[in-house]
């Protein structure tokens, strides 16, 4: 499996704190070894979220694809308002 990281996700990581975004990482290097859809929640809009203490991470999978692509990291409360109509 191929992870990329978008440039909106790398700038998110970088505002974490270092032990939070090293958390992210080995979360997201996890999906490597471990079947992703265990781990990862659907959201309503198709995308799919990895979830780490108060943080959320958007990502956009296709099984068939084999890649996983890291769209954004952010609070769970802005990911909540954004779903909400």
């Amino acid at each position: 499996m191929n992870i990329t990281v978008a440039h909106t996700a790398a700038s998110a990581l970088d505002t974490l704190s270092s032990n939070l975004a090293d958390r992210v990482i080995q979360k997201l290097e996890r999906l490597k070894n471990e079947d992703p859809e265990t781990m990862l929640e659907q959201s309503p809009e198709g995308y799919h979220l990895l979830r780490e203490d108060d943080y959320v991470v958007v990502i956009d999978w296709d099984p068939e694809d084999d890649t996983v692509r890291v769209l954004d990291v952010t609070q769970r409360e802005n990911v909540r308002n954004a779903m909400m109509p």
